[in-house]
């Protein structure tokens, strides 16, 4: 499990970041096949805070998760699980200012709950707790 964790992770953040890369890009937009008119619900005009999110909170967020997991630092299967909670809170804001939803927000939707999920088996299997949780004290 850990290794096809890690193996998603580098998937989600190297997607991530060419996606955010290309958001960025006014060129590219039309090559995706998105334009800017499905931003009319969106409380911005542009693709860059999406794009930037994508690039430093998702796929920067994969990676560093990633290197956790390699390095099997304590707070590694925490920082998945909010990893898993962030993507998912990102694809359902992602549909609800587009009014809309494609395969692909339901794939990294269920990558994202892999990813919570997998976090807290690996709490379980750690005997850890959650950081900052109520029964530490």
């Amino acid at each position: 499990m850990r290794i096809s964790i890690m193996i998603i992770n580098l998937f989600c953040g190297i997607g991530a970041l060419f996606g955010g890369i290309l958001a960025l890009s006014v060129n590219n937009q039309t090559i995706m096949g998105v334009s800017q008119s499905l931003l009319k619900n969106a409380p911005f005009k542009t693709f860059l805070i999406p794009a930037l999110v994508l690039i430093l909170i998702i796929g920067l967020g994969n990676f560093s998760v990633t290197y956790l997991l390699i390095i099997n630092h304590q707070y590694a299967a925490a920082s998945l699980i909010l990893l898993g909670i962030i993507q998912m809170g990102f694809i359902l804001i992602q549909i609800l200012m587009l009014f809309g939803a494609n395969p692909l927000h339901l794939i990294f939707f269920l990558i994202g709950l892999y990813q919570a999920i997998a976090g807290v088996s690996f709490l379980k299997q750690h005997n850890q707790q959650i950081p900052f949780s109520a029964k530490q004290n």
